[in-house]
């Protein structure tokens, strides 16, 4: 409407019906209305494209047509209800479409009422839920999964909010820190992490949320501590990462329990040392016996030519004292060596199973007798049998060794020293941790003293060769190598417990015996003694000296001897007369060939003549070779001047 100079706005009315009925046009949900018998009397476009029936399809029919037949009771049941004037609010159900496939909808239905107030029919407003329930049921599913990895998961997860306060706990956090999940929820992450540091986590947290990164791996930070719920601290390794969930951070951290990786670290590294003390140990034994080899060629022909000099001089003879002097220190010397081949474990045994006491208390009783009064020694052995396999002369020297080690750790004060036997069983982790042993019985052989005791770098090194903590002169630091080298031949182990100032105690572990298991190696029988006549020696060594020693010595003894620097011309001559030599005695380290080289030669022309091999370092590889090639007697080179006389002709003569 337009006034005299003014402009206005028209205003169009539009009836409440029309309105109404463009509301539930345009309506996204289905808006129907029934009577109360369930006749459908009106039906917006929603409700034909939720249920495909046209307004003309169904308008005048039953409701009943939407719903699937186990529904159909449902409907008698909100018809009554509507009947009673309830409003039914957000039905959670199923219906059918025209095409058959059902729809889940979310139904809201509500009486009619005339004039008058009477109930005449329903109205109701039907939402099709089918996508939001599939979502719904995806997100459960999802939510359910990822529950089920959380739980199962073996290391600790924990998630908290931007407060500290702890939202998830996990069964491996419950099983690491002995809170439970119940427990912990709502507590502060604190409870977890030790007091001194606990100050400042939060901030650390607070300032990783407030950075760049979204997580950090596990181990960037290094290590942590952790608290469980008795106190006690353990080592953890962890990872965090954040996110931002309705304007809020939560951070979840991911912890794994190190005390288990720590000690198998620390096994490791003590089998490690194990490993490189064994491999510095073979490698110095290995060398020991190079030297030992060369060493005995010499002490053979010191002590074969002191002994002839002592056999050409008069019981007067003023060089007498000399050469017996020459003798103590050549026979000092020969048992010198071989200490280091027992040390390199290259010294021949003769095992035998044998109750240990007896063997202890024999050393007990010799040591007595030379210990200083203000020295006390006792004996604490078993009194059931404890038997092993072992060589006791071999035995003897370890246990005196390590009871001569005690005494001097008392330098020269009063003190006690304490020799002990016991049985044990060791289980397969024992056996591991002692050394290269095995788990069952052992014979636990232990000397003690309560001296000076040992620091660490100290302990370290004592079974090395030629190391010694004694005064120029008063050791050769060979003590406890050859220990080592003895028990170790003896398929055993010798560890050592030590302190400054609180003595020493040396563990002593052989495998143990059954008291009716038979010894390993019978001892040699020692051949009657006898004179030679005229037996007929071929001797060959490239070394002079030897043959000239040698030479001498078997034709004092009744030999005739020919001596040879050079396999070759010994096989030559031995090629011409096969028969003008009764025995062929010959070095094993030649230049030309080996002992065993120069035996299959002579067997290949007289295949009965008996050869003999002479070494300065007899092992298991050269007595193999022998045994197989028909090798009639091996001789320790040092021994030559002693042994060799006797044992041709116990070769010769058998009987």
């Amino acid at each position: 409407m337009q006034g005299d100079g003014a402009e206005g706005t028209a205003q169009v009315s539009v009836p409440q019906a029309q309105l109404l009925a463009a509301i539930v046009d345009s309506s996204f949900d289905a808006i129907v209305s029934k009577t109360l018998d369930g006749t459908i009397t009106s039906w917006n476009p929603a409700a034909e494209r939720i249920f495909g029936y046209s307004a003309s399809e169904a308008i005048g029919q039953s409701i009943a047509m939407l719903l699937p037949a186990e529904r159909l009771p449902e409907e008698e049941i909100i018809l009554a209800r509507l009947r009673r004037g309830e409003r039914i609010e957000n039905l959670e159900t199923v219906r059918v479409r025209k095409d058959g496939r059902r729809v889940e909808v979310a139904v809201t239905s509500s009486p009619v009422r005339d004039g008058s107030g009477r109930i005449v029919g329903a109205s109701k407003i039907v939402r099709d839920t089918t996508e939001r329930n599939a979502t719904v049921r995806a997100l459960a599913r999802s939510e359910s999964r990822l529950a089920g990895i959380v739980e199962s998961a073996m290391d600790a997860i924990i998630t908290v909010d931007d407060t500290g306060r702890v939202l998830v706990f996990n069964d491996a956090a419950a099983s690491m820190f002995g809170w439970t999940a119940q427990q912990m929820t709502g507590q502060s992450l604190d409870r977890l992490i030790p007091a001194r540091f606990a100050s400042g986590h939060l901030t650390a947290i607070t300032r990783f949320g407030e950075g760049a990164a979204s997580r950090r791996s596990m181990g960037r930070a290094g290590e942590i501590a952790g608290v469980r719920a008795d106190g006690s601290e353990f080592p953890v390794e962890a990872s965090i990462s954040h996110v931002e969930v309705d304007g809020h951070q939560l951070f979840t951290v991911i912890m794994r329990d190190l005390s288990a990786v720590r000690q198998a670290r620390a096994e490791r590294q003590g089998l490690e040392a194990q490993l490189r003390e064994a491999q510095k140990m073979e490698a110095i034994g290995t060398l020991a016996g190079g030297i030992a080899h060369d060493f005995n060629n010499i002490m053979g022909s010191i002590i074969g030519n002191v002994g002839l000099a002592k056999t050409d001089l008069k019981p007067d003879d003023a060089a007498r004292l000399s050469i017996d002097q020459i003798d103590r220190a050549a026979t000092r010397a020969r048992s010198l060596v071989r200490q280091i081949l027992a040390f390199s474990r290259r010294q021949p045994q003769q095992l035998h199973n044998q109750p240990l006491r007896p063997l202890i208390e024999e050393v007990i009783g010799l040591l007595r007798s030379t210990l200083p009064m203000v020295v006390r020694l006792d004996g604490r052995l078993a009194d059931r049998p404890v038997h092993a396999l072992v060589d006791s002369t071999q035995l003897h020297q370890v246990l005196v060794n390590l009871c001569t080690n005690a005494w001097h750790a008392l330098r020269g004060s009063t003190g006690r020293i304490e020799l002990g036997l016991e049985e044990i069983a060791l289980d397969t982790g024992d056996a591991v941790r002692i050394g290269d042993l095995t788990g069952g019985a052992h014979a636990h052989i232990w000397v003690s003293d309560d001296g000076c005791g040992m620091d660490h770098a100290t302990k370290a090194r004592i079974f090395e060769p030629f190391f010694t903590t004694k005064p120029v002169g008063e050791g050769t630091g060979l003590g406890l190598s050859v220990v080592h080298g003895i028990v170790s031949a003896h398929r055993g182990a010798i560890t050592v417990d030590t302190a400054p100032g609180k003595g020493s105690i040396f563990h002593v572990y052989l495998p143990a015996l059954a008291l009716d298991a038979t010894a390993g190696v019978d001892a040699p029988q020692a051949s009657p003694p006898a004179s030679a006549s005229g037996q007929r020696v071929a001797y060959v060594d490239d070394d002079e000296v030897m043959n000239l020693m040698v030479g001498r010595l078997l034709e004092r003894s009744g030999f005739r001897v020919t001596c040879y620097q050079t396999a070759h011309a010994a096989l030559a001559a031995i090629e011409s007369g096969p028969e003008d030599c009764d025995i062929v005695v010959t070095d094993f380290n030649m230049p030309e060939c080996t002992g065993i080289e120069l035996a299959v030669a002579v067997a290949a022309i007289r295949a009965e003549l008996p050869v003999i091999i002479s070494s300065g370092y007899i092992g298991d590889d050269l007595r193999a070779a022998a045994e197989h090639i028909g090798v009639r007697a091996l001789l320790a080179k040092e021994n030559t001047f002693e042994d060799l006389s006797q044992l041709i002709l116990s070769v010769l003569d058998p009987s």
